[in-house]
This record gives C-alpha cells, structure tokens and sequence, in this order.
C-alpha cells in the first residue's frame, strides 16, 4: 500500500494553476475536445490491475501498478500533440518483480469534421510507440516499436443535453508482432456541468493466449471538474478473455 499512495501522491502533484480546461473524460475512447492553439494540459493516470495466467504466452498471474503522466498541446486549430511514458511495476505470485519504463508514446490528433446538429464529429490519430524500456512490464512494455492509427466518431453536443457519445476504431501496426484491431465506445452521463458517470467498453481481435476468447474489457466510473482547470476521473471494470481479472485507474488532469 506504501507503494501505492507514493504513487497516487506523485500523481495527484501535478496540480496548481487555473485555467479553462477540456479534459478527455472517457479513458478508453477519445472525446470531441480537441485543445484550442497555445493550450497545454499535464496530468497523469495511475493504473491498478489484477492479472490473471492466461498462458505460457502471456504475462504471469500477479499484480501491476502503472503511473503514466502525459501531456496534451495545441498547436494548431483543431489539432493537437500528446506525449506519455509509463513508469510500472509488475508483482508476479511467483518470481521475482520488476520494475521499468514503459513505450514512450508520441502522437496528434486533428478534428477533422465538425457538424454540431447533424453530424459526428470525426477525428483522425495515430500514436507512435517506442520500446524505451524493457518488455518485462507487458502491457504497457512491448519491446517493440508499433503505430497505433485510429478513427475516432462523437458529437460535440449531447444528446437529449444529457448524454454524449463516442466511437473509437484503431489498427495497430507492430514491428514483430501480430497487429491488433480494436473498437471502444463509451457513454457519458452528464449530471451538472462538472459531474459525470462513465460507461465504456473495448473490444480487440488479437487474443492474449490461444485457447482464450477474443479480448473484452468493459469498465464504469465518474468524472468530476473541480476547477476550470483541475479535473479527477475513477474507473473501475474488468474483462473476459483479457488477462485482467479486475482494473482500477484514477486520472488527473491540469490546463492552463
């Protein structure tokens, strides 16, 4: 548990500045809130799993903790970089732990299309992966190089002004490995202009183990704005033929 709150503390630090924010709510999904030019936003994700054996060809049974900060900027209208690097740590039952960087992960988006009454909104990204650490941490430690392009569809007003939409379709490309297709959607419950119940799931073709379903992670949470500029999400969920037996994460996220 020490390990833990010394994580969430180093998480939570990244917040002391006002400004007026448009955090990505959904973790899961992308959102139609792309940052307007000369906007920045830091913040961070801390990730808990429960991981199950699934196979001589997936990561062992134990426990992973992962912090991933990251960075959002404006640089141009409709059209913004991100940058993150996971730091995790893996406890296996049996073995020995490890602890290490993860794929450095550098990407754009752009919001391609926007119809507020009649149309989705459509916004193209890719995300390039690096193995700038070792591949012991698995899922967040590939040791490989990929690149992550995807096609994400949501509105930018609400439907019924209460709730909003998303799809995201990605194909990611691996140097050594078998690429992976996968699909996410989530539903946002707007309650107030600063509280928010999630819903969302994620679907993937590329199996974690040969004798195992296809991937399907589905998870719920809440968003809440605090400030402008501050804003928390929690996300709890699980999977079936995904080797997380149970998912938490709490996300922070600083504009200014």
């Amino acid at each position: 548990m020490r390990k833990v709150a010394t994580m969430l503390a180093v998480m939570l630090v990244t917040g002391a500045v006002t400004v007026q924010a448009e955090p990505m709510r959904p973790l899961l999904t992308l959102e139609n809130r792309i940052l307007a030019p000369g906007n920045l936003e830091v913040g961070s994700t801390f990730e808990y799993r429960e991981l199950r054996y699934l196979g001589p060809f997936a990561m062992d049974e134990g426990t992973s903790y992962v912090l991933k900060p990251y960075v959002r900027y404006g640089a141009l209208p409709d059209f913004e970089l991100v940058a993150a690097l996971p730091l995790a740590r893996f406890e296996p039952d049996f073995g020995s732990n490890e602890t290490d960087i993860g794929n450095l992960e550098l990407g754009f988006r752009l919001r391609a299309y926007e119809d507020i009454f009649r149309f989705p909104s459509v916004i193209p990204h890719a995300t390039l992966k690096l193995p700038t650490g070792g591949d012991d941490i698995g899922i967040h430690g590939s040791g490989d190089t990929s690149v992550e392009l995807g096609l994400n569809l949501g509105p930018r007003t609400t439907v019924l002004d209460k709730l909003v939409w998303n799809l995201d379709l990605t194909y990611e490309i691996f140097e050594d490995e078998d690429n992976i297709a996968a699909a996410a959607a989530s539903l946002i419950w707007e309650l107030s202009d600063r509280f928010a119940f999630l819903f969302e799931t994620r679907f993937e073709n590329r199996k974690r183990s040969p004798d195992r379903d296809r991937p399907i992670l589905l998870a719920a949470g809440m968003h809440y704005q605090a400030t402008e500029a501050l804003g928390f999400t929690v996300h709890g969920g699980a999977g079936t033929g995904s080797q997380e037996d149970v998912l938490v994460v709490f996300k922070t996220s600083l504009s200014f």
